[in-house]
């Protein structure tokens, strides 16, 4: 029976082969999950942009056009539920920022078609989480 020693000295590259390939297998491993989760984010914020600005169609409908078919509060509550819910998936700066909205939304909906300071404060909210996603999607590697 060889010494430890020589037993690694004589399978040395057998070794330093199999650190490479457990440490390129890891990596690998690694560098998918991270590809997938940007694409899940991406994909979640492309989705939460075109709900930010259904849901400022349903603020200006409601108010300067007095449409009570386009701006119907409750399609702007599940435009809110649906930015609420996709906000999971996103950065905590992101789930901030709808939870702004939502509670700008739960505040001021009522008074939409009269009060154009709620109007204001609704409308820089959204505009407030379109920007932080925006942020968010060029930041993704």
């Amino acid at each position: 029976m060889m010494p430890i020693r020589q037993q690694i000295r004589s399978n040395f590259v057998a070794l330093v082969s199999l650190l490479v390939a457990l440490s390129t297998l890891g990596y690998s491993a690694w560098r998918q999950e991270r590809t997938e989760d940007n694409r899940t984010q991406r994909a979640a914020a492309f989705s939460m942009l075109q709900t930010a600005e259904e849901l400022q169609s349903v603020v200006d409908f409601a108010h300067y056009d007095g449409d009570r078919t386009a701006g119907n509060p409750i399609k702007g509550w599940g435009k809110v539920l649906y930015l609420r819910d996709l906000g999971i998936l996103m950065p905590l700066r992101v789930q901030a920022r709808v939870r702004a909205v939502q509670t700008a939304w739960q505040r001021d909906w009522q008074a939409l078609p009269q009060d154009e300071a709620a109007v204001q404060r609704i409308t820089a909210e959204i505009e407030t989480l379109r920007t932080e996603i925006r942020v968010m999607l060029v930041r993704l590697q």
